[in-house]
């Protein structure tokens, strides 16, 4: 790949972030984790304590692994912008509610609630009396780069946006070749004025070849380890996508 090859960078400035892995969570673990220090340790779940218990029993397990990178950098009655980002959403719920319809049984409107896109960030909206727009995203591959360029566009009129990247494995009856190996979630605040640098940009050549991580965590390994090199490309079947430091 030429420099003349790549589009033009779009930059933000990372303020604050958080992640999780089973088994990992926050930036000091992610540093040892992408560094080869630290394994993940599969079957491990997110604290949630924090979210207040009546919310927290609506939340299933990827509403789980979203708040819990997003509870601390969430302040209350927040007027942020929020971008959730999620490949597939709940699709656990909506498997029991399409089981449901199938054996032609009522369907439970807590159920149904909680299974449309934007019902995470509905849940921790409430949680933390945020004010804020919220925007519920799904994209097919480089989930990541597909969020950022919306925060990077909800920026031009805020001084900070919450991007949110989260999902989990789908059901056993929806298994594909691109699905989530294990659960992750990734939670940014982005500014246009304080924090690290971040730029995005991409290049037309696509990939036919099968990657078995999600951008996001590919892009965790390499953002919280010092030690890597100044770029990242991220395959895609229609374009790559390149990330720098």
């Amino acid at each position: 790949m030429t420099e003349s090859a790549t589009s033009p960078f779009l930059t933000v400035k990372i303020k604050h972030w958080n992640a999780w892995l089973p088994g990992v969570y926050g930036q000091q673990a992610c540093a040892q984790w992408a560094q080869g220090h630290k394994a993940l340790v599969l079957g491990e779940g997110p604290d949630v304590s924090a979210v207040p218990a009546m919310l927290r029993r609506r939340l299933s397990g990827v509403g789980r692994v979203a708040a819990a990178v997003v509870w601390d950098l969430v302040p209350e009655a927040s007027s942020m912008p929020m971008v959730f980002c999620s490949q597939h959403g709940d699709q656990d719920r909506t498997l029991q509610l399409l089981d449901a319809l199938g054996r032609q049984e009522a369907l439970s409107p807590a159920a149904f609630s909680m299974s449309v896109h934007n019902a995470v960030a509905g849940v921790l909206s409430i949680a933390k009396k945020a004010k804020g727009a919220m925007t519920a995203l799904a994209a097919d591959e480089q989930l990541l780069s597909m969020g950022l360029i919306e925060a990077w566009g909800q920026l031009q009129s805020a001084d900070e946006v919450l991007l949110v990247i989260y999902d989990l494995p789908l059901p056993e009856v929806y298994q594909h070749t691109d699905n989530v190996i294990y659960p992750y979630a990734l939670a940014m605040v982005l500014s246009r004025q304080e924090g690290s640098p971040i730029a995005l940009g991409s290049c037309d050549k696509g990939s036919d070849a099968t990657v078995n991580e999600p951008e996001a965590v590919q892009w965790l390994r390499w953002f919280a380890n010092p030690h890597q090199a100044a770029a990242l490309v991220v395959p895609g079947q229609r374009c790559c996508r390149v990330w720098r430091k």
